[in-house]
């Protein structure tokens, strides 16, 4: 939530979320532009890994990419290059 907060009180612009110049320093000055990244990404993984209740990714089950998709975690055995090799040798 407190992120959230922040958002609000202090990169709310007119039009969208401003850029700051520098987190911390208080109050932040505004930059005249928004990332073109805040809503996809950024907004995206602070749902994903903060929303909690049904909002949010269980993490120790899920890794987030770059792009801020979540993908599951393989709990399975690994293939062995013996496995490989035998199935490329069965094709």
């Amino acid at each position: 939530a407190q992120l959230f907060e922040a958002f609000e009180n202090h990169a709310k612009a007119p039009f969208g979320y401003a850029a700051v110049a520098d987190v911390n320093e208080l109050p932040p000055r505004q930059q005249d532009e928004q990332e073109t990244f805040f809503a996809a990404e950024t907004l995206k993984y602070a749902y994903l890994t903060l929303g909690g209740g049904d909002g949010g990714v269980d993490m120790a089950r899920y890794v987030v990419n770059t792009e801020a998709h979540p993908l599951g975690i393989y709990e399975g055995e690994l293939p062995t290059s013996e496995d490989l090799e035998a199935a490329r040798g069965s094709q």
